[in-house]
């Protein structure tokens, strides 16, 4: 057979052509000419990188006859050997192959004679990992001290499987994915030597097929050049290589964000009736969701390798969506694709996860749940549109009357008014603001207007603490959490000594911040203005808080009533 494949017919025959290894050439050819050289190296990285090509570039450096700058001149009779695979001293072993010790122990006798022709007696030997542990250990000594004319070169795709025996005793070189800015100039350069028109987008194409590995890229050139000698484009390369149009990703999307079942199991039937793969589809759509989710974060669309088209399109769709919906589409898509091995039916797989991905409502961050601002009917889906399962309510303080009365009747009264959940078609009544916060500002306002009271004394301020507590709760809730950690604990000149313990410098730092907020709610218990003082006390202990009292939150029986949940006690 003639013909030579394109990953064959231009594989770098100079360090200078390794394309996206700079880390590793540069290093070597300094080594070279400095005469630094390792008594053994390991390359290590995924498939298709380099990693053999530069093991034979480093032997034909070592054995050139007239190396130019490190870089072996390919003209000697070494360098035609070893490209042509024909040279004595120049071994390349296949680890999975030659794996037993047997094979290593003639390998330990073979590097004792010196090299046929040549300078250095190289060994190669490629998936390392998959030698044995009888074999690691019989190449140990003769790794560490082989003689002065052996290099032993290793090559794996799972470093972690090779023992750090052998690891210690070698230079580590780490490869990377090429990147595929790099890897479509590589391929636009054989294409222009080749006479063969190819345009950037489907160039691209390949290259984000490849998935970082030039030689895969070169062999899915290969494929797309039999099918299209001259002209190659964006829909040849489609239509080869099996990939589903980009359309379709953004239909998907569009079809979830109007969470429409019906119309998302239409679309999976026409894309798998035109021969489209199910795991194809999958990988496809956990792609596009990456970068509708990249964008969503950073606001911008430099991170995408795609079309200028394309990333319009991609920034115009993410604003559909929330970032933390698409962290769970992307999961979501994810998971199926691990299922996909195992399943004896990809289709229904991919069905199941079409349809839970339009059912799906939007993800709530805690602190709206208790601060009550889930309220726009717009923001209960992934997308904001279609109906709101849920109409979740706010929650207001308990009454003053309520504090002190701890009867079980009472308790299950308070749960009843806040498990109450809204129809779905029921309209949402109109406030123009809270109803306990405006008690609060109306108590507040008319404090100064009323009858002087009586003085304050400290076991009043104590009685009345959990009405301040849950007028806070009315203003902000978060502070009202942080206040119950503290307690009042003396009262000096009408000032309120409230002290908390020395693990609670937070809270009292965040409630020094919002004391304006407190001074309202003590004017609204009391009927008059309250001055305070946050303290620090290193022995207070504040009284530790009854499981029923907590788990009888409003909060937590929403959560519980919400999630149809109950609580078991040990």
């Amino acid at each position: 057979m003639s013909y030579k494949v394109l990953s064959i017919k231009y594989r770098p025959q100079q360090f200078g052509d390794v394309v996206g290894q700079e880390h590793v050439t540069v290093t070597i050819r300094n080594a070279i000419e400095r005469d630094r050289l390792g008594q053994g190296y390991i390359f290590t990285g995924p498939r298709g990188v380099g990693k053999t090509t530069t093991a034979r570039l480093l032997a034909k450096a070592l054995n050139c006859e007239s190396p130019v700058n490190s870089e072996p001149c390919n003209a000697c009779v070494h360098c035609k050997e070893i490209t042509e695979g024909r040279s004595m001293d120049v071994q390349e072993i296949d680890g999975a192959s030659t794996r037993g010790i047997d094979s290593i122990r003639e390998l330990r006798e073979v590097v004792k004679y010196p090299p046929t022709n040549s300078k250095y007696r190289v060994y190669i030997i490629d998936e390392i990992h998959m030698l044995t542990k009888e074999a690691f250990n019989a190449l140990l000594k003769t790794l560490e001290e082989p003689p002065e004319q052996v290099l032993f070169i290793f090559a794996t795709t799972e470093p972690h499987k090779v023992p750090a025996t052998i690891l210690s005793r070698c230079q580590r070189f780490d490869f990377k994915r090429i990147g595929s800015r790099d890897m479509v100039k590589q391929l636009q350069d054989i294409c222009a030597t080749e006479n063969i028109k190819a345009d950037t987008d489907s160039l691209t194409l390949i290259a984000n097929k490849a998935d970082g590995s030039l030689r895969d890229a070169l062999s899915l050139l290969d494929q797309v050049i039999a099918f299209a000698p001259e002209d190659i484009d964006l829909n040849t390369v489609r239509q080869v290589l099996g990939i589903v149009d980009v359309d379709i990703y953004f239909n998907t999307m569009d079809i979830i964000a109007k969470q429409s079942s019906d119309m998302i199991l239409q679309a999976l039937d026409d894309l798998l009736s035109g021969g489209a793969d199910v795991g194809e589809f999958l990988t496809g759509l956990a792609e596009h969701v990456r970068s509708l989710l990249i964008v969503r974060l950073t606001n911008s669309t430099d991170l995408l390798n795609l079309t200028e088209s394309v990333k319009e399109r991609i920034l115009a769709q993410s604003k559909l969506f929330d970032e933390r919906d698409l962290i769970r589409i992307q999961n979501m898509t994810l998971d199926t694709l691990r299922q996909l091995r195992q399943a004896s039916n990809q289709r229904v797989a991919a069905e199941l996860l079409l349809v839970k991905l339009t059912k799906m409502t939007r993800a709530i961050h805690l602190d709206e749940l208790l601060q009550g601002n889930i309220s726009s009917p717009e923001k209960k889906s992934p997308v904001g549109t279609g109906e709101p399962s849920v109409e979740f309510p706010t929650f207001p303080p308990k009454p003053a009357a309520s504090v002190h009365e701890k009867t079980t009747q009472d308790n299950k009264g308070k749960l009843a008014d806040t498990q109450r959940v809204k129809p779905k078609d029921a309209k949402p009544e109109k406030q123009t603001s809270h109803p306990v916060e405006n008690r609060v500002e109306q108590d507040t306002a008319g404090a100064s207007d009323a009858t002087p009271k009586a003085p304050l004394t400290l076991q009043m301020v104590q009685e009345k603490w959990p009405d301040v507590i849950s007028a806070m709760r009315s203003l902000k809730p978060m502070l009202a959490t942080f206040l119950e950690e503290g307690a009042p604990g003396g009262l000096t000149k009408n000032t309120v000594q409230i002290f908390f313990s020395a693990e609670h410098e937070f809270q009292v730092e965040k409630l020094q911040q919002g004391k304006d907020l407190l001074k309202k709610a003590l004017s609204a218990v009391f009927q008059q203005p309250v001055p305070f003082r946050l303290e620090i006390k290193a022995d207070f202990k504040p009284e530790p808080k009854q499981e029923d009292e907590v788990w009888s939150h409003p909060v937590a029986q929403h959560v519980l009533s919400l999630f149809d949940g109950e609580i078991i006690k040990d």
